[in-house]
């Protein structure tokens, strides 16, 4: 597995578009796509379903809901 980046608030937006998990409790982390109007979809727990939902447009922001309040983390480095 990849290094991931440590958990970073979610005042701070990632520098890049791009998938990231997000850490909705202590139990609890699902997967989410970022782009410049924030993330996208927080219901995925298995990156599979969350990159089908992309290639279906399934997706749907959050950003109006309280649960767009929790951490992200992504790789440390981008990818070769």
């Amino acid at each position: 597995m990849k290094k991931l980046t440590p958990w970073y608030p979610s005042n701070v937006k990632p520098a890049r578009p791009g998938v990231y998990q997000r850490r909705i409790s202590d139990s609890t982390v699902t997967y989410a796509f970022f782009t410049p109007d924030g993330f996208w979809t927080l219901s995925y727990s298995n990156i599979g379903l969350l990159l089908h939902a992309i290639e279906t447009a399934d997706l749907f922001n959050p950003d109006h809901q309280s649960i767009t309040a929790v951490p992200w983390r992504g790789l440390a480095e981008e990818p070769k």
